[in-house]
This record gives C-alpha cells, structure tokens and sequence, in this order.
C-alpha cells in the first residue's frame, strides 16, 4: 500500500481555511448569519452556491432557535433535569435497570450543574437530593 506524502496527509485531516479565491469559512459564515441564502451568499462572494453549500455542509445553523434556547437556557435545562429526576422515581430496580438510573443520576447532576451557571450561582456542593426536593416540591 502506498504511502501518501507529507503534504497530501496533512490536507487530508485539516481543510483549507480558504478557497482557491480566497473565501474563508468565517466570511461565509458572517453572511450566513446575517440571514445571506446560499445563493445570495454565492453571488455577494463570485462564487458558485455548491461551493457555499459545501463549506457550511454539517454546520448551517438556524440562528433563531439558537437565540431562542440562548434566552431561556436555564430554564430548558431545569426543565430536562426535572424529567430525569422523576424518571429516576422508578420502583423495581434491577441490575440493568440500576446502571441505567446511575447515568440518569450523572445526567441530572449535570443539567443542575449547567444550569446553576446559566443563573450565575455557584456548582459548588450541589447535591442530588436537593435537586430531587425541588421537583418534589415543584410536583406539590
């Protein structure tokens, strides 16, 4: 099996930043989020829209709901943590079913985590089972 040279590897496991012409990724982008289609992207930077396509392909973001989860992030979190919690409410455990619970137990601990920080509070000494008193206490 032939080997490839240095330069050949190298442009394998890293993509140019630029384009032929001189397009960056970052300047795509900066249009994209100013609302830019692709084709108006395209036609703004003389290039074709395929190329614009393939360069955002697998981080085309929509910026809305990106803005709208921003806004209310703490509360999504504190929203899924109490889910976990309650499904962690389960009777009957089983071996299979404790190490389920278990990576239930470290998924809410960091949904509490996350979203202490979304709040501006400290993710010191958090513990589970004040987590698991506020959601009984929600639920009453």
């Amino acid at each position: 099996m032939p080997k490839n040279p240095p330069d050949k590897i190298e442009s394998t496991l890293s993509p140019s930043p630029t384009t032929p012409k001189g397009i960056t990724l970052e300047e795509i982008v900066r249009l994209r989020r100013k609302g830019l289609t692709h084709k108006e992207i395209a036609q703004t930077l003389n290039c074709s829209k395929t190329n614009i396509y393939t360069r955002l392909k697998g981080i085309d973001i929509d910026y809305e709901l990106v803005a709208g989860y921003r806004s209310s992030r703490a509360e999504v979190l504190t929203a899924k943590e109490s889910e976990i919690i309650k499904a962690l409410k389960l009777k009957g455990i089983t071996p299979k079913s404790a190490r389920d619970i278990r990576e239930l137990a470290v998924a809410a601990s960091t949904l509490h985590g996350m979203s202490r920080l979304e709040e501006g509070k400290s993710t010191d000494n958090i513990s589970l089972i004040s987590s698991i008193k506020r959601v009984d206490a929600d639920d009453s």
